[in-house]
């Protein structure tokens, strides 16, 4: 298992690097999987709360501004 990001202590560059990292990620999964290459499906529901975790911390930082 990789090892986990706390989000609370990243930057607002490094979040939205992240986000956009995880992003990517997903939408490489999702080719593959349509190829035939991917076969860990528990990723997906890695991916998707991973990026509804980043996009929590940024939501609620915008919201203290």
């Amino acid at each position: 298992m990789k090892n986990k990001v706390n989000y609370q202590e990243l930057t607002d560059a490094d979040l939205k690097n992240r986000l956009t990292e995880i992003s990517d990620e997903l939408q490489s999964a999702r080719l593959k999987l349509r190829t035939g290459q991917f076969k860990k499906f528990s990723e997906f529901t890695r991916l998707r709360k991973d990026i509804a975790r980043a996009k929590t911390q940024i939501r609620m930082r915008e919201q203290k501004k």
